[in-house]
């Protein structure tokens, strides 16, 4: 938005304050010539000039939409014209006599000026959100449930995956748990390619046809062979002659 230099905002003031002034004692000095009260003779230039200044800053600001634009722009002739008006009648009647009609005519310019305000008010008040104006409504609340309200949320299982009960996955457990207990614990198995494997695989092709210290003179170890064959002996009842 542009600014007015210091100049001009001087020269704007200095023009419209002694007129404002002029234009105000008029339209007051007309309330008074048509028997307004002198305590309420001051609503005459609010009516006129003040309506007329609110109505144009409506008229000249784009954020309202161009129907309400126009509307302010007829309060705006209309008080404007209300306002020359007054100010003429109050110089050309200054003589006596009063004519009947001016008390009628210039009883009525306050309601008129309020009624076109309060529709322009009301107008403005019904602009859609995307104007900017209306305030936007706010969601409503949720409530939140009190531990004694009673409600309680079902809990859901969690989901797990079943352990297999075939009887080969038994067997192969049991018999790797054998193994282990069974296991020397000066010579631990440690994996395939080791001395364990590889005397196992000897006496599973010999069908358990052998001892101790033809395992260890075999596998270069030292008393493992026959821990080793007593395993294997125990998983192969019928093969060892128990």
């Amino acid at each position: 938005m542009a600014t007015l230099d210091k100049p001009t905002l001087v020269g704007l003031t200095g023009c419209a304050v002694p007129v404002a002034l002029f234009s105000a004692y008029s339209q007051f000095e007309l309330g008074l010539m048509a028997g307004i009260d002198p305590r309420l003779a001051w609503v005459m230039p609010v009516a006129t000039d003040a309506a007329a200044y609110v109505a144009t800053r409506v008229w000249l600001d784009e954020k309202y939409p161009k129907g309400i634009q126009r509307y302010a722009a007829s309060i705006v002739i209309v008080c404007v014209a209300l306002s020359v008006a007054g100010a003429a009648l109050h110089l050309g009647l200054s003589k006596p006599p009063v004519p009947q009609w001016l008390p009628f005519a210039v009883g009525a310019i306050p309601s008129l000026a309020l009624a076109g305000l309060i529709h322009l008010g009301a107008l403005i008040a019904a602009i859609p959100d995307k104007h900017g104006k209306a305030s936007p409504a706010k969601p409503p609340r949720q409530k939140r449930e009190s531990p004694s309200s009673g409600v309680v949320e079902p809990v859901r299982p969690v989901a797990t995956t079943p352990a297999s009960k075939s009887p080969a996955a038994l067997t192969s457990v049991r018999s790797h748990v054998s193994e282990i207990e069974d296991a020397p614990m000066s010579r631990p198995e440690v994996g395939k390619g080791s001395a364990r494997a590889q005397m196992l695989a000897y006496i599973e092709s010999v069908n358990g046809e052998t001892n101790g210290a033809e395992l260890d003179r075999m596998f270069n170890t030292s008393n493992y062979g026959r821990g080793v064959l007593n395993t294997w002996r125990k998983r192969h009842p019928i093969a060892s002659g128990e």
